[in-house]
């Protein structure tokens, strides 16, 4: 089924939301943006295109930068959440869902710097550092039985090329079905 990607009432793109995804919870597909839709796309993912640009660093002691970035990103914000989107069905019939989001594969990030991790900090509190070893220990175990459910199910998609959409499509579109059904991908309540 085709969808529309809908802005006041304005077209901005067209999805098949035809993206295999881990979560019964999660619909995910390629965008088609319209004419009409190109600033509309660049509003949906400009909260990350303000990241991209400057990261805010954690340990950043210029108060001036900070303020600065923050305006952009809650300026970004506004733009996006005034979009006001929503999904269609070939019938024009609202696609019910929590909320959707809006990304841009073409958008390139800053690399990340060791200086970047809070745990390279020899002044970091012990507490904080105990958390964050502890949440990086629970993603890190997350992960390795991600990756081995993926490699025990592959033999299941053994006969199929990857999807040559991500190598040409610029933005794809997450609908969220329900916001209580993340517990469920990410294994953290």
């Amino acid at each position: 089924m085709r969808y529309s990607i809908c802005s006041h009432g304005t077209i901005i793109g067209y999805t098949d939301l035809d993206i295999e995804c881990i979560n019964e919870n999660l619909r995910m597909g390629f965008v088609e943006p319209t004419p009409e839709g190109r600033q509309a796309l660049l509003d949906a993912t400009g909260v990350h295109a303000v990241c991209a640009q400057q990261p805010l660093r954690w340990r950043d002691t210029d108060e001036e930068a900070t303020r600065q970035h923050l305006i952009a990103f809650r300026a970004a914000s506004d733009r996006r959440e005034a979009l006001n989107l929503e999904l269609r069905d070939e019938q024009g019939e609202i696609f019910p869902c929590a909320y959707m989001r809006i990304c841009d594969h073409f958008m390139e990030w800053p690399p990340v710097s060791d200086e970047d991790d809070p745990l390279n900090d020899p002044d970091l509190d012990p507490e904080l550092r105990a958390q964050l070893e502890a949440d990086a220990a629970d993603f890190e175990e997350w992960l390795a039985d991600f990756e081995e459910e993926r490699k025990a199910d592959a033999w299941k998609w053994q006969h199929e090329e990857p999807d040559p959409r991500f190598g040409t499509m610029q933005y794809t579109i997450q609908v969220v079905l329900r916001e209580d059904g993340w517990g469920e991908v990410s294994g953290f309540e």
